[in-house]
């Protein structure tokens, strides 16, 4: 032991010791042989050799040649009171010349972080004492050996070396005493092992951060804690989470402003919507340094329950003091699940308890990430600040994602097929990285990359889905919607900046006119994600499930800010006048209550106008009849269709829809007939001749 101060304790807990060990206990001969053997040494007290005539001289008679024949007691095989008096003063002497040493960098650091942490002096001491144990070999073999036979308890031996109450150490060495619940120390409590050092343990990145060059807290807390993470993703990556995401944001800065004990935060989800990326921006954007703990023991391996759990209470206590720390517990199964992977159950009421009271005390907020909160103890939630689910994100953020992920990767991906790739695969942002890494390592493109998600999806469920491919489809064109009310300067208007968001519509008439796709034209223009439901969707056999399945259509396109469509609503806001059953009357409440408070744009549309119940009408913002193509217009979707100048007699097909054409073109291009003006007219014609005639042309749509 190179250091002077170190010398000082060590001969200072020596000297404590020489007066606790009793005269006929054999723990002074093995303090003595320890002496003799390493602790001499250790001091810097030179001890002569034995004659070299004797083979292999004994610890024994090597101290006594260092204090002379008459100090032995040899027909006892015990050291002589002379004998032992004279090693007490060798010590005294040693400690009178160390007592003036200024303090070691790990005493000052042992002395700074027992500050920091809130122990007293004896807490300090112990833990002063265990470091050692763990640095100093020597030491640990002196400790190990005087306990051996266990001829001493291990609170006396502590105390001896300490030179403190017995009565003082005893509770200190206990599960449930400051030093144990700070993490800073690992008791022991079976009597598994006869090394003293098995029953005191300082964890390693401790024992790492309070030994030079480590000086100073800042040096340990790096040491301990590591970089705070790193941000990836932007703000802006989570426009999706708009309301969610400012009230976390201002609920945190409040906590760290006011000192809010208790405070901890749960964001659940499928795996890989986000949760520990936002975790992160959150942090960045916030200006906070965010730690994210236990994620390995202290062997850098796995951690289990136990030391996860230490891990968090020690960053809690000592990241206290901070003013701009966040903490993440990711996947907070960990800490609610036990080995066998069974959740608490009655008969763990003591775990639920300490459980919930660590969420209660916390002195740092705490972002806690978990996949499913179906089993989550409902003691537990109560306990949680803010409690936020992550779904994945909607396709203009998806769209920024891919956009921003082909870049870090460096894969040439054009605009194009960023945008089917995000308005066709609906996956985390995690499985978009991996997809666009994997395809860039293949030398790969468009095809690779939806081979990874695809290959994802299988193991995904839910989480990943994956649209076909579209067929390159003509752009939709407002103009061809024979509409009662110009819908592209509505569509202009509603789209400005400051427009208002709670409108509503709805569009009725023949089926094929356009209605549909022109809703989620206007939602395209709004930027907006749409949420298209039939009927079929929301109708159910079981009463009452109906009713739910309507408020859950609202609540997913309020959580998720998207643009809500009602196909064929006819049977949800049919006439109540007309109703033979009680559920029919409820159905039609439900819709009409959520209709009134939406605070989304949504849209229903009707080929049954005259059905609608009149409570229903009088709620929508804009009622718009959409009927069959005027002459003109024909003409045009004939060009916008076929990219052919329109025959004169197309005008003449008063009954047709931009959904006709769709389905003419797609007939046409099966028979090689697109270049085939004629042809197209006579399937058109034949497409007429099946439907109902309504010639009479209406509102705008003759002239837009």
């Amino acid at each position: 032991m190179q250091d002077r101060f170190e010398n000082y304790i060590l001969a200072q807990q020596l000297l404590n010791l020489t007066n606790k060990l009793a005269a006929r206990s054999g723990l002074r001969e093995k303090l003595a042989e320890w002496f003799c053997e390493e602790g001499a040494s250790l001091l810097g007290i030179k001890i002569p050799q034995f004659n070299e005539g004797i083979d292999r001289p004994s610890p024994y008679l090597r101290l006594l040649s260092k204090f002379g024949d008459n100090h032995w007691n040899d027909n006892k095989n015990r050291i002589s009171p002379a004998t032992w008096q004279e090693l007490v003063t060798v010590l005294q002497s040693r400690v009178k010349t160390l007592r003036t040493s200024k303090k070691s960098p790990l005493q000052k650091n042992i002395d700074v972080l027992s500050k920091e942490v809130g122990f007293d002096i004896t807490d300090r001491a112990i833990f002063g004492m265990a470091v050692r144990i763990d640095c100093y070999d020597t030491y640990k073999n002196l400790c190990d050996g005087l306990y051996q036979n266990k001829k001493i308890a291990i609170p006396r031996l502590v105390s001896a070396l300490l030179k403190i109450s017995p009565s003082m150490i005893a509770p200190r060495l206990k599960p449930s005493s400051v030093l144990a619940k700070t993490g800073l120390l690992k008791l022991q409590t079976s009597a598994w092992s006869s090394d003293f050092s098995d029953f005191m343990e300082v964890p390693k990145p401790i024992l790492q951060a309070v030994q030079p060059p480590n000086e100073g807290i800042a040096d340990m807390e790096k040491a301990i804690f590591g970089s705070p993470c790193t941000v990836d993703l932007e703000w802006s990556d989570f426009d999706h989470l708009k309301e969610q995401r400012s009230f976390i944001a201002n609920l945190i800065a409040g906590a760290v402003r006011e000192k809010a004990k208790g405070i901890n935060i749960l964001l659940y989800g499928a795996p890989g919507t986000g949760k520990t990326e936002f975790c992160k921006t959150l942090a960045a954007h916030l200006d906070l340094k965010l730690y994210s703990v236990g994620e390995l023991d202290e062997d850098g391996e796995e951690p289990d329950r136990k030391s996860r759990i230490a891990s968090l209470r020690f960053s809690d206590l000592l990241l206290a003091r901070h003013k701009s720390t966040v903490l993440l517990f990711d996947e907070m199964e960990d800490l609610i699940e036990n080995d066998m992977g069974l959740f608490f159950s009655s008969s763990k009421s003591s775990s639920k308890v300490f459980t919930n009271r660590l969420l209660e005390n916390n002195s740092v907020p705490t972002v806690w990430t978990r996949n499913d909160i179906g089993s989550f103890d409902p003691a537990m939630l109560r306990r949680m600040s803010l409690v936020i689910e992550f779904k994945p994100p909607p396709p203009p953020v998806r769209e920024r994602i891919w956009k921003k992920a082909a870049k870090k990767n460096r894969l040439a991906i054009s605009q194009s097929q960023i945008l089917q790739l995000s308005q066709t695969i609906t996956c985390p942002p995690s499985i978009i990285s991996n997809a666009l890494r994997t395809a860039k390592l293949a030398k790969g493109g468009e095809k690779e990359i939806r081979l990874s998600v695809k290959n994802m999806a299988r193991v995904a469920g839910q989480n990943v889905k994956i649209l076909p491919l579209k067929s390159k489809e003509i752009p939709f064109d407002a103009a061809l919607i024979n509409a009662d009310q110009d819908l592209i300067r509505l569509t202009k208007q509603l789209a400005k900046k400051d427009a208002i968001k709670n409108f509503s519509f709805c569009l009725y008439g023949p089926p094929g006119n356009g209605k549909s796709a022109y809703v989620r034209f206007l939602a395209q223009k709004l930027d907006m994600e749409v949420i298209q439901k039939r009927t079929s969707d929301l109708v159910s056999k079981w009463v009452g499930q109906t009713e739910q399945n309507i408020a859950a259509a609202f609540d997913e396109a309020i959580d998720r800010e998207a643009f809500l469509i009602f196909d064929e609503a006819d049977s949800l806001l049919a006439d109540r006048q007309n109703a033979k059953r009680s559920w029919e009357v409820n159905q039609v409440n439900e819709m009409l209550t959520w209709m009134e408070s939406h605070p989304l744009p949504f849209a229903c549309t009707s080929n049954l106008m005259k059905n609608l119940d009149p409570a229903s009408l009088r709620r929508f913002t804009f009622k718009v009849n959409c009927q069959y193509l005027s002459p003109d217009q024909a003409k045009n979707a004939f060009n916008h269709f076929f990219q052919l100048p329109a025959p004169a007699s197309v005008e003449r097909l008063s009954n047709l829809t931009p959904g006709d054409f769709a389905v003419i073109r797609k007939q046409a291009a099966i028979t090689g007939q697109l270049s085939d003006a004629n042809a197209l007219l006579k399937l058109l014609q034949s497409e007429s001749a099946i439907k109902p005639h309504m010639p009479s042309p209406i509102g705008f749509g003759a002239h837009i």
